[in-house]
């Protein structure tokens, strides 16, 4: 059986220090990053407890529509340019 991993999925942020001086751990993290000492049990518990409701959050399958330049498409002629050479290599 595996280990179970340092850095559990959920939130980075409040991050916490260590006693090692690593004030920049994420959330998430039940494990130092710089020595790997464990977390507080208080903030090993949190990330565990944040682990599970993500885990039980539906997906919603919506991604973020293209934005700036690449809004409609490749900028300027791209795909002209693309689809002549294609055409010259064939």
């Amino acid at each position: 059986m595996a280990p179970p991993p340092d850095v559990l999925p959920g939130p980075r942020l409040p991050p916490w220090g260590c006693r090692c001086g690593c004030a920049d751990n994420w959330a998430s993290r039940v494990a130092c990053r710089q020595c790997g000492g464990p977390a507080a049990q208080k903030t090993i518990q949190a990330a565990r407890k944040a682990a599970a409701a993500e885990a039980k959050a539906p997906a919603t399958g919506l991604k973020r529509p293209p934005q700036g330049q690449w809004a409609n498409g490749a900028p300027g002629n791209a795909n002209a340019k693309m689809l002549k050479t294609i055409q010259d290599l064939q």
